[in-house]
């Protein structure tokens, strides 16, 4: 129970994942005591006959536990060898099983998202769409896809996420997204790659094709974010450009964009107040002329007109003049009337109208101009594309004046490692501290301990077997073996050490705890197993996250016990000169031990 008091320290999304969990296995595990210690002793006296056979020394796991133990104690020096080489080889295997964060844990998606030029009306948006859905649509079709189902959204969306998008600068008339699920058994990357070349070949324009693993609330897996910073926006702007042209060569990066604030062309332009007025004069209302001259060149400039009206001072105005009126001698013809019988132009009230480019968002972080650099990890070795990504923000940020921090699954990873690796640290520390107060041996403590080295050598070896990577969930499973494997240590060297304090010399004391504690020991490690191998054998995306952790116990359960049985009374045994001596008493191991 003490290995996961430290859990709850754990912030950010692992905590909120991992403390209930942890808080459940702690109150089952206080269960579990109450009632081994007051109803199972009482059962027995009723349900346990009096007369039990005494259990056979010759059953199949002695007879084939017995004479390896012995030849371990026989070759002490080799074994420990072996051991070493195989936890040495286990750590081998990291950069070959990859880190990775979280698995996905919901339905396969994919993205398609389509842009036009700024200002783009949501019907030119609309018609573009359909193009893409029709390619969508033929390749439901041909029945080479694995396309559930898909929808589609033009323009911003009336969500309160798509609300939300649209004011952080994302989303608008000129903008659609298609959002696709795949089936169960898709394979998402191949279905994403099959989809763009097809669109591609069928679609013009800049429409982009992601493929998305499943996001818990607001946060994406497979999202990467790099951070540019500087006083310069300029350099910040350079800097971008310039990392999401190297990051093209990074291997499981996709869909790699700078958000660099876009500019839409805007009018600059000065009224003269006295040619106004004289207009107004014209006017058979002048007290309502300034009004309504003022509502109708704000509709103008905001829209673009029906049927052509944005030159002629006619008609209604509904999205964006500036696609028509383009450059600075069509916006200065712009025709106004404001309730007069003859139109006047823009031109004949102002100095002059020009034509400006100005950004449509500004972004900061922590106050200083930013641009975010965002991709798609596509690999499953998350650890690994972070890392060669973080490789060339380090150029960039060496060859321009800017701060890169990263963000997304690169920090999200580097937390949760670094926070489940200060807990497991506790972790083991409060299990040893335990363990020499029960024994009263600071040396049988650390004997002990030996099982957690040995028990990383099955846990890795699994996650490399079942193609699992070492993330948050593997990381949780490493903190229960502390606990876990350490059972099977402490119930047989409590039993050697009964031995010895009745007289037995230490091999008798290993070979005959051994042979005693075998049984016990396998019926704990294999009943846990059991209740492990559904979740680690689980199919399907929703149980993905148990079947990592269930993997990495049921891997460091199988090493730990088969290791610790040869293992631990062999370091037992060469540490025997270290420890107080016990006088032997003479026949003492003829006497019944249990």
């Amino acid at each position: 129970m003490a290995i996961f008091i430290p859990l709850a320290f754990v912030g950010g999304i692992v905590g909120e994942m991992f403390i209930p969990f942890a808080e459940t296995i702690t109150f089952a595990l206080l269960g579990s005591l109450l009632i081994s210690l007051t109803v199972v002793p009482a059962l027995s006296s009723i349900l346990v006959p009096k007369n039990i056979r005494p259990e056979s020394e010759n059953a199949w796991y002695q007879r084939l536990y017995m004479p390896a133990l012995k030849w371990a104690l026989a070759h002490r020096a080799l074994t420990v060898a072996i051991a070493v080489v195989l936890f040495a080889g286990s750590l081998a295997l990291l950069p070959v099983i990859g880190t990775s964060f979280m698995p996905s844990m919901g339905q396969k998606e994919i993205m398609v998202e389509v842009e036009m030029p700024l200002g783009t009306d949501i019907k030119t948006t609309d018609a573009k769409t359909v193009e893409v859905e029709q390619v969508i649509k033929d390749f439901v079709i041909s029945g080479d896809s694995a396309i559930d189902l898909y929808y589609t959204t033009v323009g911003t969306s009336s969500s309160f996420s798509g609300g939300f998008s649209a004011l952080a600068g994302g989303g608008g008339t000129n903008t659609a997204t298609i959002e696709i699920l795949l089936k169960k058994n898709a394979r998402l990357n191949r279905e994403a790659d099959d989809l763009l070349s097809l669109i591609a070949e069928a679609v013009e324009g800049k429409i982009t094709v992601t493929p998305l693993a499943a996001s818990m609330g607001s946060f994406d897996p497979s999202a990467l974010r790099i951070f540019l910073t500087s006083e310069s926006y300029s350099d910040v702007v350079d800097a971008a450009t310039h990392l999401t042209a190297s990051l093209e060569d990074v291997r499981g990066l996709e869909n790699i964009e700078a958000d660099i604030a876009q500019t839409v062309p805007q009018p600059r332009y000065s009224i003269e107040e006295a040619k106004v007025v004289s207009y107004a004069r014209q006017s058979s209302n002048p007290l309502a002329f300034g009004g309504a001259f003022e509502q109708e060149l704000t509709y103008m400039l905001m829209g673009t007109a029906v049927d052509g009206a944005s030159v002629d001072g006619t008609g209604l105005y509904l999205n964006g003049v500036m696609q028509t009126a383009n450059t600075p001698e069509k916006l200065g013809g712009l025709r106004i009337s404001a309730g007069l019988d003859t139109p006047f132009r823009l031109s004949d009230i102002t100095d002059g109208v020009t034509i400006v480019s100005e950004p449509i968002n500004i972004r900061r972080v922590d106050g200083v101009r930013s641009s975010t650099v965002s991709a798609t990890v596509t690999k499953k070795d998350v650890g690994a594309v972070t890392r060669e990504a973080l490789k060339e923000t380090n150029i960039i940020e060496s060859e321009y004046n800017v701060t890169a921090r990263q963000g997304g699954v690169a920090e999200e990873m580097n937390k949760t490692f670094h926070d489940m690796g200060i807990a497991m640290i506790i972790a083991i520390v409060i299990s040893f501290a335990i363990v020499v107060v029960s024994f009263r041996s600071f040396l049988s403590a650390l004997l002990i301990m030996v099982s957690l080295p040995l028990a990383s050598i099955g846990a890795l070896l699994g996650l490399l077997v079942t193609g699992h990577t070492l993330g948050a969930s593997g990381m949780m499973g490493m903190v229960m073996l502390v606990g876990i494997v350490l059972t099977n240590a402490i119930v047989l060297l409590a039993l050697v050490d009964q031995l010895r304090k009745q007289g037995m010399n230490t091999h008798d004391a290993l070979v005959q705890g051994g042979r005693t504690r075998i049984r016990p020991i396998l019926m704990t490690a294999i009943t846990t197993m059991v209740g492990l191998v559904p979740l680690a054998l689980g199919y399907g995306q929703g149980i993905l996250l148990a079947s990592e952790l269930a993997t990495v116990v049921l891997g460091g359960l199988v090493s730990s016990t088969l290791l610790t049985l040869i293992v631990v009374p062999v370091l037992y045994s060469l540490t025997d000169r270290f420890r107080r001596r016990v006088p032997v008493k003479p026949h003492s191991a003829a006497k019944g031990v249990s």
